[in-house]
Parts: C-alpha cells; sequence; structure tokens
C-alpha cells in the first residue's frame, strides 16, 4: 500500500511538473508574440519606432563617446502610389525598398522602421563624413533599383536627412526633431538627395514660423 501511495504521489508530482513547464512555455510565448508587437513592424519586419527610441536612448546613455549617425530615409508621395497601385501594392514596394536596405549588411548598421513613409538607419562608430556621404549614396541606389522592377515606384522620391550625433545630445527628441528639419529642409531643394544637420536649418525654420 505504502508503494502504490508513492508511485501515485510521484505521478502526481511528475504531472505538477510537466504542466507547470507546459505554462512556463505557453507563457514565454504569450511574452513573445506581445514584444513583436509592442517593436516590430508587420510589414518590413524592422523594428518598430518604439524600439528604435528605447535603442537611441542606450546609445545616448551608454555610447556617448562613440562616434554615431542617424539617417532617415523618407519615400515621399506614398499616397499618390496607392491611388494607382492600391494598398497593396503600397505594401509591396514598401517591402521590397525594406529588403533593398538589409542589403547594406554592415555590422554597424541598425534599421528601424519609423512611419508609414520613413525608416530611420543608425550607424555606430563610423569613421567620417565621406563614410556617410558613401552610404548615402549606396542607400539611394539600392532604393531606386526597385523602380526598374515595381509598377508606379518610380512615383517616389528618396531624401536622406543625415544627422552626426556626437555627446552634446543628451535626449531621444532632440535627436528626432533635428533630423526632421534636415527631410524639411531637403524638401525645398529639388536637386538635393541627401543633406547634413547643421545649426542654421534650425534658425532658417525658426524664422519661417515667425
Amino acid at each position: 500500500l505504502i508503494k502504490n501511495i508513492s508511485l501515485i504521489v510521484l505521478c502526481l508530482l511528475l504531472l505538477i511538473f510537466l504542466v507547470n513547464g507546459a505554462m512556463t512555455i505557453i507563457i514565454i510565448r504569450k511574452n513573445r508574440e506581445i514584444e513583436k508587437l509592442a517593436y516590430y513592424d508587420p510589414l518590413t519586419k524592422f523594428f518598430n519606432k518604439n524600439y528604435f527610441i528605447e535603442f537611441l536612448k542606450e546609445q545616448l546613455i551608454n555610447n556617448a563617446e562613440r562616434k554615431g549617425a542617424l539617417l532617415l530615409v523618407n519615400c515621399s508621395n506614398l499616397n499618390l502610389v496607392k491611388l494607382i497601385s492600391g494598398y497593396q501594392g503600397l505594401d509591396n514596394m514598401l517591402v521590397e525598398k525594406a529588403n533593398q536596405l538589409r542589403r547594406l549588411n554592415a555590422d554597424n548598421t541598425h534599421l528601424f522602421r519609423y512611419s508609414e513613409d520613413s525608416f530611420f538607419i543608425y550607424i555606430d562608430k563610423y569613421k567620417d563624413r565621406r563614410e556617410l556621404e558613401n552610404l548615402c549614396n549606396k542607400i539611394l541606389d539600392l532604393l531606386e533599383a526597385t523602380t526598374k522592377t515595381m509598377e508606379s515606384s518610380e512615383l517616389i522620391t528618396i531624401k536622406i536627412g543625415v544627422l552626426e550625433i556626437n555627446r552634446e545630445y543628451k535626449n531621444v527628441d532632440e535627436v528626432i526633431k533635428n533630423v526632421e528639419i534636415v527631410i524639411n529642409k531637403l524638401k525645398e531643394l529639388e536637386n538635393k538627395r541627401y543633406c547634413f544637420f547643421d545649426e542654421s536649418m534650425q534658425k532658417d525654420l525658426m524664422v519661417n514660423e515667425m
């Protein structure tokens, strides 16, 4: 009788262990699904704006001595593409452009989907401005390659705003604001495809708003 009771207790303990293990696996999977919803863009599979903000906070705090740069890749005229090719056509085009960006394949680049019409590319430990200029040209070549294969893609205009991040930058809002200022400036310059931030842009913006 004692042996039978011991066997039953052992089986119950084993059952409890298996149930707990299964519940743990389910919880882990659920947490991963929640994390994906919170931090991943479902269309491009890039990290999204929420993840970027957390990422940049960490960079500004822990890597202040490193040379970092932020590229804002803006795709204009998406509404026109949507009217001509529909939502699915626009989504297909954005996925293709995201796939082209993946071809950068550099250890010091980090890709993010910032909004419907733009991507962030964070560059870690770059050498000099020439390296950033070469990267901008490479990005433009990659993204413009899609215009040869996808209908309506030629309607998209690509502009890249570049912000070199030094130790003076302390918060995420200032970084995003300044790189968006560059894009705003580029929209006034039809012949320029990329541009670097400088303080005069901020002053011009303040003057225009007065």
